[in-house]
């Protein structure tokens, strides 16, 4: 069964997959698996370590493909994430234990069958913490299930506070330590997570954070406290209906189709053989689009939506990809990166693969160049991720040494003063905080003891290029070029006699980069 992915993160090829399914015996459901006798398996190692840049998960993934035995893998790394997809021919105990040793990560074994089910209430109402839990529940206990993720689960109790920089400095007090004493605040455990959150944010507007003479400082005189956007993972819609969506990784026998949600809720379970995705990068510097005008250009298709910071994903139905791109098209800042298409013809996927990214780069343009010009109706898209270019900041360990502080110190109270911090209650931040150039990022004063000095005084602040995200295939830096509305015979006629001395390409007729996370992350 082909996998369709909303996200653009990769699995193994599917040929490799399939060659894992073909080794399984089928058994009947319920049954256990014999998990001693050697076969093909694929084991996925996960990687978080925050505040780690993209190149160095990239290397520390590398470093992974040493683990003995290892036949294929397949990777991808991005700022404070990364996972690697290793195929070995061992039992599941064995290749799980070849995994272990990686220091900070996570292993568990891959499966090829996914399924997304759709949980939404009957009517307007939100849906229940409770009522979510019982249904993954249950998903969970069936036999076969592996894992089971989800996506669009409201948290109704967050609140934001931004305070005002303007505010801060007529009132002369510091930034830093009013966010330092706001993650440190608690609330009693009379007032409980999930509810009375407009007592909550009556609390804090009245919570008095400083004394000028004979007046009182509160912090509604210099923040801005509200309710924040419901879910930090994104957005799921079906319609114009707020959904929760859970992915259910499991054996190719488990049955879901008789899966009931409690009373009052609505449970739909979509074939992933049947099913297509399009994810869509918002070009940087621009909002998203609203849900509604979303919902407006997807009217009338069978589609489900999930957005979130920099990603729309959508998934639909019976319609081909190509109908998708129209209707997104009037959207100029959403650009697409990845298609998996169910409607026949098929999608065309090029692979490419090179040494380095220059050449991968130089490779990808000219395969997207010469595939264009094969039909005034096909549409070649890339999911090779633009570079950006970000700011940091290196503290100088004599100069904090000087002011009484550590290179930690700094360092801390600068993320505080630029990202803000997760609170008992949601998120407090500084509005606008966030300098956009080196000169602006120098001015930026930080208060350290009884001192407050820019921040060119004690760090040196350059600029630097990221790669979004790195992908690889047997340690090669690899991409994917994806073409709509022509043959495999059209592309590689377009292809005929194309060469590159550090690159390669391979034409398919199928995607075969699926992707197992669907609408989501794990």
């Amino acid at each position: 069964m082909r996998t369709a992915g909303f996200d653009r993160f990769l699995s193994f090829v599917a040929v490799v997959l399939l060659a894992s399914c073909s080794e399984q015996t089928a058994s009947e459901p319920g049954s256990e698996r014999v998990t001693g006798a050697p076969r093909t398996v694929t084991v996925r190692v996960t990687i978080e370590q925050p505040g780690a840049a993209t190149e160095e998960l990239d290397r520390r993934l590398l470093d992974v493909t040493s683990i003995p035995g290892v036949l294929h893998s397949r990777s991808i790394a991005r700022a404070e994430y990364g996972h690697i997809d290793l195929q070995f021919e061992a039992s599941e105990k064995e290749a799980i234990a070849r995994t272990s040793s990686v220091e900070g990560a996570a292993a568990r074994l891959l499966e090829i069958r996914w399924a997304t089910l759709f949980l939404t209430s009957e009517g307007d109402r939100p849906l229940a913490s409770q009522e979510v839990a019982a249904v993954k529940t249950k998903l969970e206990r069936l036999p076969g299930v592996r894992h089971v993720a989800m996506v669009g689960g409201k948290k109704s109790d967050s609140i934001d506070v931004a305070l005002d920089a303007r505010k801060l400095r007529q009132y002369n007090l510091d930034p830093v330590t009013l966010l330092t004493q706001l993650r440190a605040l608690r609330f009693p455990d009379a007032d409980p997570p999930g509810g009375h959150r407009s007592k909550r944010i009556e609390s804090l507007e009245r919570l008095v954070v400083a004394s000028r003479g004979n007046a009182t400082v509160r912090l509604a005189d210099v923040a801005r406290i509200h309710a924040r956007a419901p879910s930090s993972d994104g957005f799921v819609y079906r319609g114009s209906h707020h959904t929760v969506a859970l992915r259910v990784n499991c054996q190719p026998t488990t049955d879901l189709s008789e899966l009931k949600g409690p009373a009052g809720t609505h449970v739909e379970m979509w074939d992933e053989a049947d099913v297509g995705s399009i994810t869509y990068s918002i070009a940087p510097g621009r909002d998203s689009p609203s849900t509604r005008n979303l919902t407006t250009a997807l009217a009338g298709l069978d589609a489900a939506f999930r957005m979130s910071a920099q990603t729309l994903s959508v998934m639909f139905r019976g319609v081909p990809a190509q109908r998708v791109l129209q209707r997104l098209g009037r959207f100029s800042h959403l650009v697409p990166r990845r298609v998996d298409d169910a409607t026949p013809p098929l999608p065309v996927a090029v692979m490419l693969t090179a040494g380095d990214r220059e050449t991968l780069k130089e490779a990808t343009k000219a395969v997207q160049s010469h595939l264009a010009r094969t039909g005034r109706d096909v549409s070649v898209l890339s999911d090779l991720e633009p570079e950006t270019s970000e700011i940091t900041l290196t503290v100088d360990p004599q100069k904090a040494s000087e002011l009484g502080a550590t290179v930690s110190d700094v360092r801390t109270r600068i993320a505080l003063l630029m990202r803000g911090c997760a609170t008992s209650f949601g998120h407090a931040r500084i509005a606008d905080a966030r300098p956009r150039t080196l000169q602006e990022f120098g001015k930026v004063r930080l208060v350290i003891g009884s001192h407050s000095v820019p921040l060119q005084a004690i760090t040196r602040p350059t600029t630097v290029t990221r790669t979004p995200s790195i992908q690889r295939a047997d340690g090669m830096l690899t991409s994917q070029v994806t073409v709509l509305g022509t043959t495999i015979g059209s592309v590689r006629a377009a292809l005929d006699g194309w060469s590159h001395q550090k690159a390669t390409a391979t034409v398919t007729d199928r995607q075969t980069l699926g992707n197992e996370h669907g609408l989501f992350p794990r």
